[in-house]
């Protein structure tokens, strides 16, 4: 097995996901990793003091560090630091920038794996497939992280050992990394159920100040779309045992919202509309820092619509 890999990420929570993946393939542990921000002949080859092997993480994330190595590169033509054996037990390589073509070069021409930076929407839609989550929980984790995808390899580790096919909006919301003091949206979105505009703004505010707003966007989306259901499921005489089996909820508690809203099917039908071209106008290419100010009206025609005014 050739133990060199070079990574090119300027994520460093990915990078830590890429070396633990990469060392643990080639059979080792955090113990035997000696990290290195410049390169000396023979580093690779060094056993510890123990007499146990080691690999080394060559740190090159520094521009300086980048360019020095690339000049040693270039410098040593006849190779006689960078012979066929220079990587000795293990060479991982990380940058922010491959600055060309020269490092992947150079790490193919040992036979070494490269992998270049990847494109962010890819590694984000390629992560919550990992997650393996319904698709209006996916939404929910989608509109969270934004376009930090590094808070998905958080939130995987969180998800372990979780069956998530049968777990909750609530249950959800205890494993997202949200910041120390946020407040959770439970009583913005209760507000929003019992028509309460008033009330809704303050909590919006509240939830919101540690909070993207885009995460409220999809839980109000998610709760109109089951209130729906809800009312649908009562027009036709469903028991509340059914009903709290479909919408995949934990007792009748849960059901309290959807039993006090006193809104029609028809206005929950256009409220869920009027929401779904707010979603696709941010999403779409809209000014997402624009949401911020204009999410408050949009809460309010939200609960207009549901009154039918």
């Amino acid at each position: 097995m050739i133990k060199l890999a070079t990574f090119i990420n300027d994520n460093q929570i990915y990078l830590d996901k890429k070396i633990k993946e990469t060392y643990e393939n080639w059979g080792y542990s955090l113990d035997n990793m000696k990290r290195l921000d410049e390169w000396v002949k023979g580093s690779a080859s060094i056993t510890s003091l123990f007499g146990t092997k080691t690999f080394v993480l060559l740190d090159l994330m520094d521009s300086n560090k980048l360019t020095k190595f690339k000049n040693l590169i270039a410098n040593d033509k006849k190779r006689q630091m960078f012979d066929n054996n220079w990587f000795g037990d293990g060479v991982i390589i990380i940058s922010k920038d491959n600055r060309g073509t020269w490092l992947q070069k150079f790490t193919e021409e040992f036979n070494g794996y490269f992998e270049k930076k990847i494109d962010k929407n890819k590694a984000k839609s390629d992560l919550l497939k990992e997650l393996k989550l319904p698709k209006h929980l996916e939404d929910i984790v989608s509109s969270f992280v934004g376009e930090d995808y590094q808070d998905l390899i958080l939130i995987k580790k969180s998800l372990n050992n979780i069956d998530t096919k049968n777990l909750t909006e609530a249950e959800l919301y205890t494993y997202l990394p949200f910041k120390k003091g946020s407040v959770p949206p439970w009583d913005c979105l209760n507000a929003i159920m019992n028509l309460n505009g008033k009330n809704a703004i303050l909590e919006y505010r509240r939830t919101t100040e540690n909070t993207y707003p885009l995460v409220i966007l999809s839980l109000i989306k998610t709760k109109l779309r089951n209130l729906l259901v809800y009312k649908s499921l009562i027009g036709l005489r469903k028991s509340e045992s059914d009903i709290i089996k479909i919408l995949n909820v934990k007792n009748s508690y849960a059901l309290t919202d959807y039993k006090k809203n006193k809104s029609s099917l028809n206005n929950i039908s256009k409220a869920i509309t009027y929401l779904l071209d707010i979603e696709d106008e941010v999403k779409g290419g809209g000014d997402i820092y624009d949401l911020e100010f204009k999410m408050e009206e949009f809460i309010l025609n939200i609960i207009r619509i549901l009154k039918g005014e």
